[in-house]
C-alpha cells in the first residue's frame, strides 16, 4: 500500500518555495545588474568618445579657418608690395628709359613697354658744345657736357620722393659715382689743357651746386 504523505502546512510549502526561490531570483537580479553595467558602462563610452570626436573636428575646423584668414591677409599686403615696387619700377623707366631688373614678373611674363616721360631726355646744344680747334680737347669738352647732364639726371633720380630705402640709397651712390666720374673729366681736361700751355677752367663746381640730397 502507497504511503500517504502526512499533510504539510501552509508554512511549511511557503519556506520550501522561499528556499527553492532565492537562487533563482539572485541570479536572475545579478545578471540584470551586469547587463545594466555593461549598457551603462558602454553608453558612456561611447558619449565619451563622441564628445571627444566634436571636439577635437570643431578645434581643426577653427585652425584651419585662423590660418586660412592668415594667408589672405599675406597674400593681399605682397600684392600690395608688389604694386608699390612696379610703380616705382616703372617711375624710374620713364626717367632713365630702360626698366630696372628688379620689376617683378610673374611666369612667362614680359616687362612692360615704357617711353621716356617727355622733359627726361636731354639734348645737346650746338651752343654748349666746345669750339676748340684741338679734336682731343674738343672731345674732352664735349664729353663733359655729356656726363654733365647725367649727373643733373641721377641727382633728378636720386632726389625722386616716395622711394623704398634700398632704391635710395642705389640711386645716390649712382649719383656719387656720376660726380666723380664728372670730376675726372674735368682734371683730364685741365691736365691737357696745362699741357698745352692752356689755362685750367673750374667747371663742375659751377655747374653743380654742392647740394646734398636728403
Amino acid at each position: 500500500q502507497a504511503k500517504i504523505p502526512s499533510a504539510r502546512s501552509l508554512d511549511d510549502i511557503a519556506m520550501d518555495l522561499t528556499e527553492m526561490g532565492t537562487p533563482k531570483v539572485s541570479k536572475l537580479v545579478t545578471l540584470e545588474a551586469k547587463n545594466q553595467l555593461i549598457m551603462a558602462s558602454n553608453g558612456s563610452l561611447i558619449s565619451s568618445g563622441s564628445q571627444d570626436s566634436e571636439v577635437s573636428e570643431e578645434q581643426k575646423k577653427e585652425k584651419i579657418m585662423e590660418l586660412k584668414k592668415k594667408e589672405k591677409l599675406l597674400q593681399e599686403k605682397l600684392l600690395q608690395k608688389v604694386e608699390e615696387l612696379k610703380k616705382i619700377c616703372l617711375r624710374e623707366a620713364e626717367l632713365t628709359g630702360k626698366m630696372p631688373k628688379e620689376y617683378p614678373l610673374g611666369a612667362g611674363e614680359e616687362p612692360p613697354q615704357v617711353r621716356r616721360r617727355v622733359g627726361t631726355a636731354f639734348k645737346l646744344d650746338d651752343n654748349l658744345l666746345p669750339s676748340e680747334e684741338d679734336p682731343t680737347l674738343q672731345d674732352l669738352e664735349s664729353n663733359f657736357i655729356i656726363h654733365q647732364k647725367l649727373v643733373e639726371a641721377a641727382k633728378k633720380l636720386a632726389s625722386e620722393p616716395d622711394l623704398c630705402k634700398n632704391v635710395k640709397k642705389k640711386r645716390k651712390q649712382e649719383y656719387a659715382d656720376a660726380v666723380k666720374k664728372l670730376q675726372e673729366i674735368e682734371n683730364s681736361i685741365n691736365e691737357y689743357r696745362i699741357k698745352c700751355g692752356k689755362k685750367p677752367t673750374q667747371k663742375s663746381t659751377l655747374a653743380l651746386p654742392g647740394e646734398r640730397i636728403p
